[in-house]
């Protein structure tokens, strides 16, 4: 079982008649970043999720976990845009040099236009500077890439 705050983890796959079956993951604690992370990134898997405070458990899925539906809908927004911030969040994350040259080429095979930038501690005043850029994607900790505030939209 996976709590509030874990980040390493393990699902076990059952058999049913010498077939595998997909695995199912439980997760216990309310919605969170953890959460949504777990579903995005076992998106094969039944997440299940049993929430200690209100004694509720409910399948987690994108249709009824509201930060990623949220995520979803700005992904929309980010298909759209033209102009696009790569912003380093952290020197310390491996690899953070060829994930930011695959990204700068993406981005230019689909015709958009990138900047790379480097503002130390993000705030929203500080990303406000670039008028310019029309979606900032953030490289940094993948637990802490999910900018959950309205404060962000430019």
């Amino acid at each position: 079982m996976i709590g509030p705050g874990d980040t390493s983890y393990t699902s076990t796959s059952r058999e049913a008649e010498e077939e595998a079956v997909d695995p199912i993951i439980l997760y216990v604690g309310g919605e969170s970043l953890s959460l949504t992370n777990l579903i995005v990134t076992h998106a094969a898997c039944e997440v299940y999720n049993y929430d200690p405070d209100t004694g509720s458990a409910s399948l987690a899925s994108g249709r009824t976990n509201k930060l990623l539906m949220r995520r979803y809908a700005l992904v929309q927004r980010a298909r759209d845009a033209d102009v696009f911030g790569i912003v380093v969040g952290t020197l310390a994350v491996a690899s953070y040099l060829p994930l930011m040259t695959h990204l700068r080429r993406l981005l230019a095979k689909a015709k958009k236009k990138s900047y790379t930038i480097s503002v130390g501690k993000m705030n929203p005043a500080k990303l406000a500077n670039f008028m310019d850029i029309e979606c900032f994607i953030l490289v940094a900790c993948p637990e802490n890439s999910l900018i959950d505030s309205k404060a962000w939209q430019l």
